[in-house]
Order: structure tokens, then sequence, then C-alpha cells
């Protein structure tokens, strides 16, 4: 009786337990299901429109983090100071922390927007003195204007770049171009700044996408504001006539007229009223006054090509460098694409003949194809990358604040 009592104890039990395992095993089925389409659901979210969103949000919140950081080692002394306190004397700016995105050439973009041009400002071109004077009118500010005008186009360019990206790469390589792009120190601080980089990034990337999509009226619009940013805005028209000569699409042309109106319309206006076409060029002697050196070119390459040794210059070996290596990444966009390689190299070479030295890195790197053509093999190498990344950016952007030219 006894053996009977425990056998049927041990019958129960076993198939309790069994029922316990079978639960068990079924609820952790689920659960493992039930992650698993979480996961697909969110990894197919991501790879969809949200994935433009994400990158955003990581570059608009670690910009944000910069700032604070950038202001917190600007006030270890007690108070919150740059060398451009000291330096505007007849400026003071309606709030203190303004002065982390106001230094340098900032100064001109906004005294154009007030008082419009003097001498030596016709180095400048109008679009983005003149979009600070329009923003003013709601924001009460043209300092204030300025720094918000190109934080919000910097932070623009990134879902902007990456749908571009994506007409070359597959959505995760889109993805790892956009991030070291939006990070490489000089883009990540100048697209930060109130500096018409922005703008430029913006309205060249819009340019040459809106023209692959057959928005010519949108893209001409683009190209206009970009010719009126910077000198060599207009350039980026190079890829899209080269493409409009190659698919013999000449119905297209007669849109692009109206970028290269405004541009000579610029230059007659200058004209009309300096009595120089080109007085934004004669401008640059301001610099030079200054110790600025112009034409890479010229100072680099010629004394060496003239076999005379006693003209060959002392030389920046890290200037040297960089030309080499960006040059490298330049020509090689010809692989990707070779119409933006053209513009490119076009800007490439415009820009060691007629830039000045001080300034290249900065402008080189806002040739936006040698991103595109930017790639990785994982996402571990991208993490890796990243924080040196900021780093240099904040290390360049404490200097650009204390009063060192550092592009």
């Amino acid at each position: 009786m006894f053996y009977q009592i425990i056998y049927v104890v041990d019958t129960r039990c076993v198939r309790s337990i069994a029922k316990l395992i079978s639960f068990d095993k079924t609820f952790n089925l689920q659960n493992s299901e039930f992650f698993s389409n979480s996961l697909k659901k969110i990894s197919d979210h991501a790879q969809g429109k949200a994935r433009f969103l994400i990158s955003t949000l990581i570059v608009f919140f670690i910009k944000i983090l910069a700032v604070f950081f950038m202001y917190s080692r600007l006030s270890i002394l007690g108070n919150f100071y740059t060398h451009w306190m000291a330096e505007w004397t007849e400026i003071q700016l309606i709030y203190d922390w303004l002065y982390l995105f106001c230094a340098w050439d900032t100064g001109f973009y906004v005294q154009i927007a007030m008082n419009w041009y003097f001498h030596p400002a016709y180095a400048f071109f109008p679009a983005y003195p003149s979009l600070i004077r329009i923003f003013s009118y709601a924001i009460g500010d043209e300092w204030l204007s300025a720094t918000l005008l190109s934080f919000v186009l910097g932070i623009g360019c990134v879902p902007t770049f990456q749908i571009l990206a994506g007409e070359y790469h597959t959505k995760k390589n889109a993805f790892i171009s956009t991030m070291l792009m939006a990070f490489f120190p000089y883009i990540f601080l100048f697209t930060t700044i109130a500096y018409t980089e922005s703008l430029f990034l913006l309205t060249t990337i819009l340019s040459w996408y809106l023209y692959k999509k057959e928005k010519l009226i949108q893209s001409s619009i683009a190209v206009a504001i970009a010719s009126l940013t910077k000198l060599y805005g207009l350039f980026i028209i190079i890829p899209i006539f080269i493409d409009i000569l190659h698919n013999r699409t000449f119905r297209k042309i007669p849109y692009y007229s109206f970028p290269i109106l405004t541009f000579f319309s610029w230059l007659f206006y200058l004209f009309k009223t300096t009595g120089d076409w080109m007085i934004f060029m004669r401008s640059q002697s301001y610099w030079i006054n200054l110790g600025m050196e112009f034409n890479w070119i010229n100072s680099y390459l010629k004394p060496i090509l003239s076999f005379n040794i006693w003209q060959i210059p002392k030389p920046d070996y890290m200037l040297i460098a960089f030309v080499a290596f960006l040059g490298y990444l330049i020509f090689n966009t010809l692989r990707l694409d070779s119409k933006l390689g053209i513009y490119s190299i076009f800007m490439y070479f415009s820009l060691l003949f007629f830039g000045n030295f001080y300034s290249m890195p900065r402008f080189f790197s806002f040739i936006f194809p040698i991103w595109l053509n930017s790639k990785l093999k994982n996402l571990f190498v991208l993490f890796i990358i990243l924080p040196f990344f900021i780093l240099i950016s904040l290390l360049i952007w404490q200097h650009f604040l204390l009063g060192q030219w550092i592009a």
C-alpha cells in the first residue's frame, strides 16, 4: 500500500514537472518569437524612413552635448570667456552663450546683414548675410539669427546627405557615410557655428539630388543659392551639364540659365556700386596684408619645377600631407560617379590655385562627393572613429574661440 501511494505521488510529480517543462518551453518559445518579431519590426522600421530621423537625432544630441561641454570648458575660471568678448569691444551680444558660435568671419556676415557691404567685406557672397537679415525680422537679433540659421541648416544636411548617399549605396553604407561626413571635425564644427558652410553644403547636395530626381526648377534654385553663398558654389553646375551633354537631354539647359543669370547679376551689382566686377577678388588683399598665403600651387609646386633651389620655401609638411590625402580621396570619387568626380577635381585644383593655405582643410572638407565615397565594412569601426572625430572637433572649436585661426 505504501509503495502504491509513493508510485501515485511520483507519477503525479513527474506529470506536473513535465507540464511545467512543457509550459516553460512554450513560454520561452513565445517570448523568443515575441522578441524576435519585435526586433524584426524595429529593424524593418529602421530600414525605412526612420533611419533618417535616427542619424539626425544622433548628430543633434552630440552637437548639443558639445555645446554644453564647450561652455563649461570656457567657464573653467568661473566666468564664461572667449577671445571675441574682448576683441569685439563695440559689440555686445544679447546672450553670452552666443559667443560659442560667433567668431572670426561671423562678424563680417552679421555686419553685412546689418549695414550691407563695405571694404573688405566684398570678399563674402550675399546669400547667408541676406538670410540672416530676413530671419532677424522674426527673431529680433542678427547674431541669434546667424547662429540658429547655420545650426538648423547644418542639422538639415544630415538627412539630405543620407538620402543622396542611398542613391549610391546600401542603406547601411549610406548611414555609415553620413556619420563619417557629419562628425568629421571640420564639418562638425563649421555646421555648428555661424558660418556659411551649412548653407553651402545643403544647397550643393540638393542641387545634385534634385537634378537626379528630375526636379529641375528646385535644383536650379538650389544652384543659384549655392552660387551666391561662395564663389565656387556655381561649380556644382558642372556635373549637371556633363550629364545633360552625355544623355543629350538639352531641353534641361534653359532651367539652369537662372543660376548663371543670378551669379552674373551679382557681379553686375558689384560693378555698378564699386566700379569693379571682381571686387571680391581684390578684397583678398586685406587678408594677404594680414599674412595669409594664397595659391598653394604657385607657392609650393612652381618653385620646385623651376629648379631654382633658392626659391624653394620651407614646407609645411602637415599641409602637404593633407593636400595629398585629400587629393587621393577626390580622385577616387571618379570610380563612384565620374560626373561628381570631375566636379570634385575641378573644385580641388581651383582651391589649390585661389584658396588661402589656412582655410584649405575647411574648403576641402565640404566637397561632398568625398563622403559619398567613404565606406567602412562594419559599424564597430565607425564607433571607434567617431569619438576620435568628436574629440578633435572640440579641440579645434576651443582654439577657434580663443582666437587661433584653424581654417
